[in-house]
């Protein structure tokens, strides 16, 4: 849960909780949910605190053995790349599974032609992308502008 600003759900609750409260907490919900029937591989991307509805899907993803192949692409926010050494330990055990940490910066178009340059065949990918608005809106573009599908692009804005 975010947590920067005074004001965000983590801060509220958090100063109200005591120690051995109990919470609950329902979910997913909403629909930024893996396409359990495809079998292409699978892109994952991240901006800053992207990771989280990221991570969720690669464990989703991998408890299901679902894809041929995943990538999780992670720009990093302003504290860089957190549980950094979980998306490494998939990399190092998974033959299918690659992890890149991408520098706090690294412009869309960038990353798009970097990804462009690894996975050549970009249309044939399920693409899963979770960031700012901006991100987004920029590296939709790029991917589409390299044949991406419009039904194989999910997108979840966050910050």
């Amino acid at each position: 849960l975010r947590h920067d600003d005074p004001t965000d759900f983590a801060h509220v609750v958090a100063g109200e909780l005591k120690v051995n409260d109990e919470v609950i907490i329902n979910g997913p919900f909403g629909s930024f949910v893996l396409d359990e029937d495809s079998r292409r591989p699978v892109l994952l991307l991240a901006d800053g605190c992207g990771y989280a509805p990221i991570k969720s899907l690669v464990q989703h993803a991998l408890s299901l053995e679902h894809a041929p192949t995943i990538a999780v692409w992670w720009r990093a926010g302003p504290r860089g790349h957190y549980q950094e050494n979980l998306m490494r330990s998939y990399a190092g055990a998974l033959d299918n599974f690659a992890y890149v940490p991408v520098p706090q910066g690294t412009d869309a178009a960038t990353l798009v032609r970097d990804m462009a340059a690894r996975h050549v065949d970009i249309a044939a990918h399920d693409v899963y992308a979770a960031g700012s608005a901006a991100f987004l809106d920029a590296v939709r573009t790029g991917l589409a502008g390299l044949g991406l599908p419009a039904a194989q692009w999910k997108a979840e804005t966050v910050g």
